[in-house]
């Protein structure tokens, strides 16, 4: 609405519409800026008044009119560790490694993985494309899925996947590693419920079984070399053994 002392001319001389207010066009310097955009790009009048009232430049009207994907996402390299995570795919690409594509259900998740598995059999690597069942499995990396793959590849990518999941990324890692005492598999086929020690859930027992820990008696016959090995390989949970005294409890809990 227009105020009483407004002198602007109207737009099409229109002073005041059905609802009483008085159309306002564009102003002189809009006008002058549109004209210029049209010489210099070659685009309409009316379009490049439009244009300049969004803000848009003669040099940016072109991208702005048909913008590309690539121009529009940040450059991937803000990414945290993005250059590590580059150098290490890189590697694996060179030395010919053994990699894993760890995908999503979704259809992000399944472009991503096809992307990347397409880029890789171009180049004449053939990855492993594993993606967790929606019903048993559930969203993102899980411990037992990431110790299987770690068993068997060197490097394994999770696409749409995975920045949260801290404890199956450390199963991955722990694959790689071999407890104090480790046993290939619980004897007589029955681990021991390793939940029974204080601060010892279903992720870190999941875990521990991955390293070759499944009884109490392991745990009751380590050593102070072996504690410092398990506290400084049980990623995520660092520390754990030693500030809950596992060795006392599991003396406690062994028969």
């Amino acid at each position: 609405m227009q105020g009483a002392g407004d002198t602007a001319k109207s737009f099409l001389g229109v002073e005041a519409s059905l609802s009483g207010r008085k159309w306002v066009g564009p102003t002189a310097d809009i006008d002058r800026h549109a004209s210029a955009m049209a010489q210099q790009t070659g685009l309409p009048g009316v379009l490049c008044n439009v244009l300049v009232r969004q803000g848009v430049t003669p040099e940016t009207a072109e991208s702005y009119l048909a913008p590309q994907l690539r121009d529009l996402l940040p450059d991937p390299r803000s990414l945290r560790d993005m250059e590590k995570a580059a150098q290490r795919f890189l590697q694996a690409i060179k030395n010919r490694e053994r990699i894993a594509v760890f995908g999503d259900y979704d259809v992000d998740g399944g472009a991503s993985s096809a992307l990347l598995l397409d880029y890789l059999r171009s180049i004449g690597l053939r990855a492993t494309l594993y993606i967790p069942d929606r019903i048993d499995e559930g969203y993102g990396p899980n411990a037992p899925a990431m110790a299987n793959l770690a068993a068997d590849h060197d490097l394994i990518i999770c696409v749409d996947c995975g920045t949260l999941s801290h404890e199956a990324l450390a199963a991955a890692t722990a694959a790689d590693a071999t407890a104090p005492g480790a046993l290939a598999q619980p004897r007589n086929g029955q681990a021991d419920d390793l939940k029974k020690i204080k601060g010892v859930g279903p992720k870190l027992e999941t875990i521990l079984n991955t390293l070759g820990v499944f009884h109490f008696d392991q745990i009751m016959a380590w050593g102070p070399d072996d504690i410092a090995w398990m506290d400084e390989n049980l990623n995520g949970f660092k520390g754990r053994v030693s500030r809950d005294d596992w060795v006392a409890q599991a003396k406690a809990l062994t028969p």
